[in-house]
């Protein structure tokens, strides 16, 4: 275990050795610790070489928070982060007392979600939310504080600087008073877990804290810091709260203000993914350019062509090689039905990688096995994959073209509410920025996996993103 954990001076330290904007560092709540407008957010991090380079990257660039949870590629993502860590403070680039880490605790999946179910079969007794056959949920004080344990032997860490309740709405079942019981219970165990040194702070990750009033599971920053002062008076460790937080779910801009009037820390994710429901759906809209779309008049076109190929294949190629003609799926007529269900290219982008190319495979593969039998069949796979191409650019030209229609607004918005040197910039850099810079946030988590990521997102590091009440 590496020892340790983040101090007012280590995260002052840290501050110190990098030349950045003003505003780019800021206090984190009422902790004393000092973070970066945006955090390292590990969400869909797993053990890639790429994802250990990007947090390096990150880490040397000024980033100086990383949040993830113990269900994160199921483990993967905190051993990775663990790695990292370790090699970064055994070269001397940074210090432990530096850097804060955050993880989460409240879902069970993967093998601590079968030996709880084992247990549980055994006659063990815990407070547990069956939401699937492959993930439950709990609040239950003996398991939060083994889920943080296991956190912990991954991260090789003696202390977690935050450790976070994992979207606890999962248990608010009608009862707010029943809710809050739970609640409490749980944070008289996080209190235990730092007065042991295990952690140094706790809080809540809500999806539904910036909900409204009417909201079926809401909950309340007020109430959680009211349900730990009854736990441990005003000497708590409840330091943290984060919720979603982007130019299109902005219902936290207000909540975010009110928390840093409260002392709480806010972390706001999801700031380049917002969510929203359209006929009864929840839809992902990237933040993000989607792209070119320079190729969406060439749509039908391409829909021609390789429907020609299709023919080609049913008359020609597949009777030579004795292959059922129904063996190849014709996409020329069934992608505009599929495409009607896609909101956006980033939706396109996961049906194609899932559902389009996959469905290819197996035809595409035997062909490819028997091509010697048929002398059309080469010459065909060499025009197919081509047609194939020009067709799925075509087909997410015309979603990327949508998405610009509708982000315009958005980025013109804001645009208009971040300094020059940000508001011009790609327009994911300026989502993130735009988050970074709401009155109240502490720190944005951004999903950035991938080093190019780093590097689209470093200028803000020297950026101006003071002028708010976050970072004065």
């Amino acid at each position: 275990m590496i020892e340790g954990r983040a101090t007012s001076e280590g995260t002052a330290r840290r501050a110190a050795r990098t030349a950045a904007g003003a505003g780019w560092w800021r206090p984190f709540g009422a902790t004393g610790w000092t973070a970066s407008a945006l955090g390292f957010g590990a969400y869909r991090v797993t053990d890639r070489d790429d994802e250990a380079a990007a947090l390096g990257q990150a880490l040397a660039m000024g980033v100086n928070l990383v949040d993830t949870a113990h269900n994160y590629g199921l483990g993967r993502s905190e051993a990775l982060i663990g790695r990292v860590l370790a090699a970064e403070l055994g070269a001397g680039r940074l210090a432990r007392d530096e850097v804060l880490i955050v993880t989460k605790a409240g879902y069970l999946q993967g093998g601590v979600l079968e030996a709880v179910r084992d247990e549980v079969e055994a006659g063990a007794e815990y407070a547990v939310r069956p939401m699937r056959d492959d993930h439950w949920h709990t609040l239950d004080p003996r398991l939060v504080a083994r889920l943080i344990e296991g956190s912990r032997r991954r991260l090789g860490l003696a202390t977690v600087d935050v450790a976070l309740l994992h979207n606890p709405e999962h248990l608010f079942v009608g009862d707010a008073d029943g809710f809050y019981a739970q609640v409490r219970a749980a944070f008289e165990r996080l209190e235990a877990l730092a007065d042991a040194g295990a952690i140094a702070a706790y809080g809540v990750s809500s999806n539904t804290l910036p909900a409204g009033a009417e909201a079926p599971a809401r909950v309340e920053a007020d109430r959680l810091l009211r349900a730990a002062r009854e736990v441990a008076g005003e000497g708590h460790r409840l330091r943290v709260v984060q919720f979603p937080l982007n130019l299109v779910e902005d219902a936290g801009v207000a909540l975010a203000a009110r928390c840093a009037e409260l002392g709480l820390a806010v972390l706001a994710n999801r700031p380049l993914n917002g969510l929203v429901v359209e006929a009864g759906r929840e839809r992902v809209v990237r933040l993000a350019d989607p792209g070119d779309d320079a190729a969406a008049d060439d749509f039908a076109e391409a829909r021609r062509a390789l429907g020609e190929l299709e023919g080609a294949y049913r008359r020609e190629v597949g009777p030579a090689l004795r292959m059922p003609p129904a063996a190849l799926p014709t996409w020329s007529q069934e992608l505009p039905h599929a495409m009607r269900r896609l909101g956006s290219a980033l939706d396109f982008d996961v049906f194609r990688r899932v559902q389009a190319d996959a469905s290819l495979q197996p035809t595409l593969g035997k062909i490819e096995a028997r091509r010697g039998e048929a002398e059309a069949a080469g010459p065909w796979l060499e025009a197919f994959g081509a047609g194939w191409e020009r067709l799925m650019a075509a087909a997410r030209a015309q979603l990327a073209r949508r998405d610009r229609l509708r982000l315009g607004p958005l980025m013109a918005r804001a645009a208009g509410e971040l300094p020059a040197e940000v508001a011009e910039g790609p327009w994911a850099r300026r989502a993130a920025a735009w988050v970074a810079t709401r009155p109240g946030v502490s720190t944005a988590l951004v999903g950035m996996r991938r080093p190019a990521w780093v590097g689209d997102l470093a200028p803000l590091v020297s950026a101006d993103l003071s002028g708010t009440a976050a970072v004065r």
